[in-house]
């Protein structure tokens, strides 16, 4: 894989996430949201892509453009990993999750929720189908730099500003207080 068509981005992960297959389709899901850079970074390759793209259908007739694979604030929802796709399913490969300073697969039994940290390996490439041309994104692999998981704010109080919001001294209760259970 060429250097020029990679680009690795650092994101949190959001909306709903799912690590294994799992659902109707059998497939993995994440979303992330590019920087204001990263947007900029990947608005050019689309741009160059359908440039690219016109090139080689020149002469063939009306050419039609896909859109590109995210949103216009930078939002991307992206499913893979199928591993016995049908003609409506994900033809995405997976991936490999890693994490920590020497790059161990992550145990994608451990539940992920949105904010999670992560860095993305990306792969854009222009493509051209019928007379049809965009940009593909996939998803090469990922590196969990810190997970929020099952029970876990995503920005933790501190024990000062639990206090500011609780109130200082010890709760007391009393045998005949109103609370309904």
């Amino acid at each position: 894989m060429s250097n020029k068509d990679l680009h690795i981005i650092t994101t949190k992960l959001e909306g709903f996430i799912s690590l294994k297959p799992s659902g109707q389709y059998n497939n993995c899901r994440i979303g992330f949201t590019l920087s204001d850079e990263e947007f900029e970074t990947f608005e050019a390759e689309y741009a160059r892509a359908l440039k690219w793209g016109a090139t080689k259908l020149a002469g063939k007739g009306r050419i039609g453009h896909d859109p590109q694979p995210w949103g216009e604030d930078g939002c991307i929802k992206y499913s893979y990993g199928n591993p016995n796709p049908g003609p409506e399913d994900s033809k995405k490969p997976d991936f490999l999750w890693v994490y920590g300073p020497d790059n161990l697969p992550f145990d994608l039994t451990e539940t992920v929720r949105g904010g999670t940290k992560v860095q993305l390996a990306i792969s854009l490439k222009p493509y051209v189908f019928g007379l049809k041309c965009g940009l593909s994104l996939r998803v090469v692999t990922g590196k969990i730099l810190s997970v929020v998981s099952q029970g876990q704010a995503t920005e933790p109080v501190s024990a000062a500003e639990a206090a500011d919001i609780f109130g200082t001294g010890p709760v007391t209760t009393a045998e005949d207080d109103d609370i309904p259970f």
